[in-house]
């Protein structure tokens, strides 16, 4: 089973599918989790705040690099996995020519981890996964064409349950405001501005809306960040246990 968050930037999508992971782990069932954490959070505080920042730009860039040198030498990703990359790069192109470097490496390790998920038994969870990645092709593309994106969205493999998450306006405009101020000048010029963000957030409406018309599951979370954990993963658990390809599994003792 493979599920998918997806969400506006700073809306705790990561801490979420963390949360979730290690509850679904503590209750017996075998999960996987996919996690694309960003480097300067594993940075030491004695680093500093300068120097958490640039390491934390460093390591972005040496990521990507590395990504790109996997795939280009991998011969069974370049034929599984590049139709999809190049697809979706040819419809929703990046302006800047950095992301595109980006998204390329990024949506075809994507699409190798989607595919060793769907042939493991199981739960994986991605924490960013395919939607969220049409979003971001949607915001660097910077245009906002829901024919477009229904066509991304035709593109790319559904997960069996989707959670999507939400708060409110102000809430996350202060995380953006917040995590660009601990960022450097380096690494600001790696991240999409908290206007853009912000500015973007229709994007979510229009794919929950076409997710809809696809008759995908959807467990729809909006949280004014003082939710307690119980009422988040309620709908979670509601979606996943009335799946078809959940498994209920047993915990010996």
């Amino acid at each position: 089973m493979i599920i998918e968050l997806f969400g506006p930037p700073c809306v705790g999508k990561t801490t979420l599918a963390n949360a979730i992971g290690t509850h679904l782990q503590n209750h017996g069932h075998d999960v996987r989790l996919i996690s694309s954490y960003r480097p300067n959070e594993k940075v030491p505080p004695s680093a500093g705040h300068q120097g958490a920042s640039v390491a934390g730009a460093v390591q972005r860039l040496t990521r990507a690099a590395a990504e790109m040198t996997r795939i280009m030498f991998n011969r069974s990703i370049q034929a599984d996995e590049a139709r999809t990359t190049n697809a979706l790069l040819r419809l929703m192109q990046p302006k800047p020519v950095i992301w595109r470097f980006r998204m390329y490496q990024y949506i075809s390790r994507l699409a190798c981890n989607r595919r060793v998920a769907s042939a493991q038994d199981g739960i994986t969870l991605f924490d960013q996964g395919f939607i969220q990645a049409v979003y971001s092709l949607a915001v660097l593309g910077r245009r906002i064409d829901r024919i477009e994106l229904a066509t991304a969205m035709g593109l790319i493999p559904m997960p069996d349950l989707v959670v999507r998450l939400s708060v409110p306006s102000d809430v996350l405009a202060a995380r953006l405001v917040e995590r660009e101020r601990r960022h450097g000048r380096l690494e600001r010029l790696l991240e999409v501005s908290p206007a853009t963000n912000l500015a973007s957030v229709p994007i979510f409406d229009i794919l929950d809306d076409i997710l809809r018309s696809r008759n995908v599951r959807v467990a729809r979370i909006e949280s004014d960040g003082n939710c307690r954990f119980d009422d988040i993963l309620q709908p979670i658990e509601h979606a996943l246990h009335s799946s078809p390809r959940f498994v209920p599994q047993l915990v010996a003792g």
